[in-house]
């Protein structure tokens, strides 16, 4: 699989791939069909339709100029206006990610939004919001119905969580990409490419809901973590190839012992290549 550091607009994307369901709703059509005025008519669509913390309807509107992360924010915040270049798939995704996760979105934007006010000198540049940064672009929202599973996931014992605890896995662990660059890295696979897992705890039968009913318990949990006083606390890597389903290579056991994917805690991260960079 090949390394892009950045991916342009195309028509090969794979919504039936189980990476992509949560935005699958939206992507009849394919990602280079999408437009301001899809985009919006979408949002309007939505019950309720995604809207702010001070309850401003989300507007997706053309990015013009380039902004500041303070600018940028409370932007967003206070009119509800996300800026989005149509041709970019950065902004695209992130658009859909509004659509999929208006919770977890809204509550990204008010606690930027808080942490810049608090420290106007340095922009707020601190561990809350670089939690909430790498969330948004990297994050992964997992229902889970088993605490095992959720302990061995959050000691980066994946081989033992995903493999060898294969059929609890399958049985009590639901996944959504909910990160904006994920998705973009996602439509040029390699085969480290790695998640923020953010663990939000649910009962058995909610995993087995439909999807958008299974999207909003996930989108409500991650809001309700995100929210917490101090920076997301669950955010740890998940390599996404490990993920049942998600690579056909990883129904061989002996594919969780590939260390240049599933490194040890003691190993430094893989370097990745970056697809954007962020505004700040």
């Amino acid at each position: 699989m090949s390394r892009r550091a950045h991916a342009e607009l195309s028509d090969d994307l794979a919504p039936d791939h189980p990476a992509f369901c949560a935005l699958s709703p939206w992507l009849d059509d394919g990602v280079a069909a999408l437009t301001l005025e899809k985009l919006n008519a979408s949002a309007g669509q939505r019950d309720p339709p995604p809207a702010t913390a001070t309850g401003a309807r989300i507007r997706f509107v053309a990015s013009t100029t380039p902004l500041s992360a303070r600018d940028y924010e409370t932007r967003v915040l206070k009119g509800g206006e996300v800026p989005t270049r149509i041709g970019n798939l950065h902004d695209i995704f992130n658009a859909l990610c509004w659509l999929a996760f208006p919770d977890a979105k809204r509550m990204c934007n008010a606690r930027h939004v808080s942490a810049i006010a608090a420290h106007p000198g340095d922009g707020g540049r601190g561990a809350l919001r670089d939690a909430l940064r790498l969330f948004e672009e990297s994050g992964v929202i997992a229902l889970c119905a088993d605490d095992a599973c959720a302990a061995l996931l959050r000691a980066r014992r994946w081989k033992e969580a995903l493999s060898d605890r294969r059929a609890d896995a399958a049985r009590a662990l639901r996944f959504f990409v909910f990160g904006h660059a994920l998705y973009e890295k996602l439509l040029r696979p390699y085969p480290t490419i790695t998640g923020r897992l953010l663990i939000v705890s649910a009962p058995l039968g909610a995993l087995y809901d439909p999807l958008s009913a299974a999207r909003r318990r996930a989108d409500a949990g991650a809001a309700v973590l995100l929210s917490g006083s101090s920076a997301p606390a669950d955010l740890v890597p998940l390599p996404l190839a490990g993920v049942p389903g998600w690579h056909a290579a990883n129904d061989d056991p002996c594919f969780y012992d590939d260390r240049s994917i599933f490194r040890d805690v003691k190993q430094p991260p893989a370097r990745e290549p970056r697809v954007i960079a962020s505004r700040d």
